[in-house]
């Protein structure tokens, strides 16, 4: 009742996102709950359609179809997990980042002399590479999948790196940033409380979602401003 009331509202996509994000977020703790699953993938509807309210529907057709990839595999992901089928999450998710990936493209510098640039993509290697010695040992029969993911995830961050340090729209290149690294955030504690050490749940699920949300949120916004 509290999403349909929302769908009503006569107030921004991007409004209506926040909302439903902090319906979830406030919510969760009772899950599973019937069709939680469903309610839990309603954010990234109107994350889509701010998308579209900010490009004013001026973005190359290939990116808007890609943020649509990305935005449907992440709802996906959002319902396989709550169902607790981590694998074809997983395998959601990596594809949405494979999207996002691909409308990086579309808008990428590759001058690599900013030393924005420089630190953030030697951040991100020396990230994975203490990441990886960490949980690698811990994976098991995931090991291959998880690497792929983590191999995703990883040229998704350096995709926002390589975007223009100043957007169309006047807009700095940390909008992108701020939005793959938080992402990353939401991953690793995922990955690190289901393989190596259990973290208290409801901090845990509060800091993965909070991260998770403002991540998809700066990602998609700095795709439109571009």
């Amino acid at each position: 009742k509290i999403y349909r009331w929302i769908e009503t509202m006569d107030i921004t996509n991007e409004s209506k996102y926040f909302l439903t994000s902090l319906v979830w977020l406030a919510t969760q703790h009772k899950s599973p709950f019937p069709f939680s699953y469903a309610l839990k993938a309603v954010p990234m509807g109107f994350l889509y359609l701010h998308y579209l309210d900010v490009s004013k529907n001026t973005a190359p057709e290939r990116e808007q179809l890609f943020v649509l990839g990305a935005c449907a595999f992440s709802a996906g992901g959002d319902i396989f997990l709550e169902l607790d089928i981590f694998i074809l999450g997983l395998a959601s998710f990596l594809i949405a980042h494979v999207a996002y990936v691909l409308a990086f493209t579309l808008t990428a510098d590759l001058d690599l002399t900013s030393h924005h640039r420089q630190g953030s993509i030697a951040f991100i290697t020396t990230y994975a590479t203490i990441f990886c010695a960490i949980m690698v040992p811990k994976l098991g029969a995931l090991k291959v999948p998880v690497m792929f993911y983590l191999l995703a995830i990883i040229s998704m961050v350096i995709g926002a790196t390589m975007q223009p340090l100043v957007a169309s729209s006047g807009s700095s290149w940390w909008t992108s940033v701020i939005g793959a690294y938080s992402f990353v955030l939401s991953d690793s504690t995922i990955a690190f409380d289901k393989f190596h050490t259990k973290l208290p749940q409801n901090l845990r699920n509060a800091f993965v979602m909070i991260t998770y949300y403002v991540g998809q949120y700066f990602i998609v916004r700095g795709l439109a401003e571009n």
